[in-house]
């Protein structure tokens, strides 16, 4: 039964904007999960006590960050054209959220993540001054930042430098593609606070418009 089921995954690409962008990730499963069922969706469900529907956001958005290159990867028991899925799946989306491709994973494919970017559109009065920054956070210097763990109050010191790809200064805003690896992700906030940014005051203008996919 498990390789029928892996035979007819579905990747949807979509966007998020709005108020939907404050959901946090378990959130943004259960809304879609919710979606599936009204859409009649064939989808699959985990054996147990306790089953949930096979689906997964392969790169979770961060909370309050827009974003145009989301993925949905979810399980149908019936094949499905990736049109029919998208279709019908998007009938039942919240204002916010525009599903924009839908594609067919072979057996064995998998949708792992290399890097993302992200843009934040902000007045910048000081540009060489920010660009001085920005070069200084790609030397090989170690960055440290201490990330704070929400749930277990708990605090760990990490070094932001690997997980930089590259950081672009313009006249009205800050480009960064950071790297996902097996050692985690930076955050878009740590970056901005690396640059001396007030973090908290400009994410929410933050949009990720790029997922490199393996």
């Amino acid at each position: 039964m498990d390789k029928q089921q892996a035979a007819f995954r579905r990747a949807i690409d979509f966007a998020v904007n709005g108020d939907v962008r404050f959901l946090s990730h378990r959130d943004m499963l259960r809304m879609f999960g919710r979606a599936a069922v009204r859409a009649g969706l064939p989808i699959c469900y985990s054996r147990g006590f306790n089953p949930h529907p096979k689906l997964q956001l392969p790169l979770p958005r961060p909370v309050a960050i827009a974003s145009d290159v989301e993925r949905l990867v979810l399980v149908l028991s019936e094949p499905l054209t990736p049109e029919e899925t998208r279709d019908r799946l998007s009938a039942q989306m919240p204002e916010g959220v525009l599903l924009t491709s839908c594609q067919e994973l072979i057996l064995g494919q998998e949708c792992m993540p290399l890097s993302a970017t992200y843009r934040v559109e902000l007045a910048i009065t000081d540009r060489l001054l920010l660009d001085e920054r920005a070069a200084s956070l790609l030397d090989p210097s170690p960055i440290l930042y201490k990330r704070l763990n929400l749930k277990t109050g708990s605090v760990r010191e990490m070094d932001l430098r690997p997980l930089i790809q590259s950081i672009r200064i313009g006249d009205n805003f800050i480009e960064m593609e950071l790297l996902i690896t097996g050692a985690g992700s930076a955050k878009p906030k740590e970056i901005l606070a690396a640059l001396n940014l007030d973090a908290a005051q400009i994410n929410h203008r933050v949009r990720r418009t790029e997922i490199t996919w393996r």
